[in-house]
């Protein structure tokens, strides 16, 4: 059995605490996907981009684990084990791996959430509509340029039924589980709605509290990988990418606010001189674009289908 000793362990914040044990449940390109014994599923990650939060990131071992894995899982079950101070790889054949990380780091992206929500509500509401405006036609434009319409999105049977489930009363909860992918498409539009109600300073609100205890009960209705993403959506956790996508939203509401001169002056510091207020806004919509560019590379559908789901949450926000 081989021993390794990485320099970290970065830990998401709803990783279960040991012991457990997990079987191999899933090999991709950039995670492996194991199913705890609570019903979701924990995640071996490649790139430390992809962070979520049950997810596990070891740095510089990933060609050693992702090899050996491969080749164990070719004679039979494959099984994580998390120990109090290590993590052990073993198949049916006995142990494989043993990783001891020097430090641990636990993720929390509650911070960089509320930061953006902050930002997002002191530029004001014609700011924050000019923001959702460029978000929304840069998704139109990677349709445009190419992109098929899948999932919920276009003339497809997915999208007729979401329309009809806008109606009954169980909306927005009735979306877990629903819709294509291993990820259900609707529990990816519920995460990027739940963002939503944190940019919109409504996480506490009754309305927000009666959704996620609505949707908590029905996690059993959806898949392992759809139950693991709702789990830290309902947390507060939602997956690097997608706070990294909200924090680009908020920071282009910003330079909106600055370039025209408006938002909240209690808060906001003068405007910028003209040149360096419209740099500081190209900026921001590019930074825009390349986070939005990462959310659509993101599944097969789950990217824009979360980004739906975000962009509906601001609008029901905007509109009242």
């Amino acid at each position: 059995m081989n021993n390794l000793n990485p320099a970290g362990c970065l830990c998401g914040p709803l990783v279960p605490a040991a012991p457990w044990t997990a079987p191999l449940s899933g090999q991709f390109g950039r995670a492996l996907a194991f199913l705890h014994p609570d019903g979701a599923l924990v995640s071996w990650l490649r790139d430390e981009a992809d962070h979520e939060a049950r997810a596990l990131y070891f740095p510089d071992i990933w060609p050693i684990v992702s090899r050996l894995v491969a080749a164990a899982a070719k004679g039979g079950p494959v099984f994580l084990t998390r120990q109090a101070r290590s993590w052990l790889l073993a198949s049916v054949g006995g142990p494989l791996l043993t990783i001891r990380p020097q430090t641990g780091h636990t993720t929390d992206s509650r911070a960089a959430i509320a930061a953006a929500a902050v930002r997002w509500q002191a530029a004001g509401a014609a700011a924050r509509h000019g923001a959702s405006a460029a978000l929304r036609a840069a998704v139109n434009d990677s349709h445009a340029a190419g992109r098929p319409y899948e999932g919920l999105h276009g003339d497809t049977v997915w999208n007729r039924q979401f329309r009809r489930l806008m109606a009954r009363p169980d909306w927005p909860a009735g979306l877990v589980g629903f819709g294509p992918g291993s990820t259900p498409a609707g529990d990816d539009w519920l995460a990027g709605f739940l963002v939503s109600l944190e940019m919109n300073a409504a996480g506490g609100r009754k309305y927000a509290v009666d959704l996620r205890n609505d949707i908590r009960a029905r996690l059993l209705d959806t898949s392992p990988a759809g139950r693991t993403l709702l789990l830290g959506s309902l947390a507060g956790q939602p997956a690097a990418w997608l706070t990294g996508l909200v924090g680009a939203l908020a920071g282009l509401a910003e330079s909106v606010a600055l370039a025209a001169g408006s938002g909240n002056a209690s808060t906001w510091p003068p405007p910028a001189e003209p040149a360096a207020a419209m740099a500081a806004l190209e900026a921001a919509r590019r930074n825009l674009l390349e986070t939005l560019q990462v959310a659509l590379a993101h599944g097969a559908t789950s990217g824009e289908d979360t980004v739906q789901g975000l962009l509906a949450g601001i609008a029901c926000r905007e509109e009242t």
